[in-house]
């Protein structure tokens, strides 16, 4: 029990790291006071902790909490962080998803990894889905799910929900940027969305997000994939020994 621990809070670390730039647009520094209390008070953190993240200025405030949660030694911690996040009060259910790989991104595709690992922070600061959703948001979202982007308070929120989403749904990504064909305001975003990138820095970038997730989701992968069943594609994977 305690080495499938141990694999879970390695798990966690490995999470955290790759997720980190979703992790950063996700929360408030409101929400980081409150669910690093939480799990302060579950044993996750530490009591100076705790204090120094609810004495860091607003801008820090997750960068400090991250920190102090990939350096944790209390086992188990990472499960412990999981269910805080899918506490009702929070909202964070999208994003315990995310990190569990149940959710949207745990499907890995190329088109989400534009949105995640590339687009993202782009999509935060230009978009406003109640520009599109009124007229769109049947062909991006169920009704439950329209409601609860809706339902959100600020755009930064709605955005984050809406992304989170939206790759549940069929041609999800050619009905999104169809909607925002329809928006002059958007032309930049869109051509954003559709170009492709060999530069040397994004290229590293690619390679460090998909070794990170591959790291995050290997036991899902070890339980699922046969090594006899890759072997012939092993000349096109670039594999060359084992």
């Amino acid at each position: 029990m305690k080495m499938y621990m141990d694999i879970q809070d390695k798990r966690g670390q490995h999470c955290i790291e790759a997720f980190e730039p979703y992790l950063k647009l996700a929360f408030t520094p409101h929400l980081v006071d409150v669910v690093s209390l939480d799990c302060y008070l579950k044993g996750v953190l530490k009591q100076d902790e705790q204090n120094k993240i609810m004495q860091t200025n607003d801008e820090n405030k997750l960068d400090k909490f991250l920190g102090f949660l990939k350096q944790c030694e209390h086992s188990d911690w990472y499960t412990t962080f999981i269910d805080v996040l899918k506490r009702e009060k929070f909202e964070l259910v999208h994003v315990a998803d995310t990190l569990e790989g149940t959710g949207s991104a745990s499907l890995v595709a190329e088109d989400y990894k534009v949105l995640l690992g590339k687009k993202f922070e782009t999509l935060i600061t230009k978009l406003d889905p109640e520009d599109f959703l009124p007229v769109w948001g049947h062909k991006l979202l169920d009704e439950q799910s329209l409601q609860a982007v809706n339902s959100k308070p600020t755009q930064r929120e709605r955005v984050v929900l809406l992304l989170h989403l939206m790759p549940k749904r069929p041609n999800w990504f050619q009905n999104f940027k169809k909607a925002l064909a329809n928006y002059q305001q958007y032309e930049d975003v869109l051509k954003s969305l559709e170009e492709t990138s060999d530069g040397e820095s994004e290229t590293r970038m690619d390679m460090s997000y998909f070794i990170n997730l591959m790291e995050v989701f290997s036991p899902r992968i070890v339980e699922t994939i046969s090594v006899t069943d890759i072997l012939p594609y092993c000349p096109y994977l670039n594999i060359t020994h084992w």
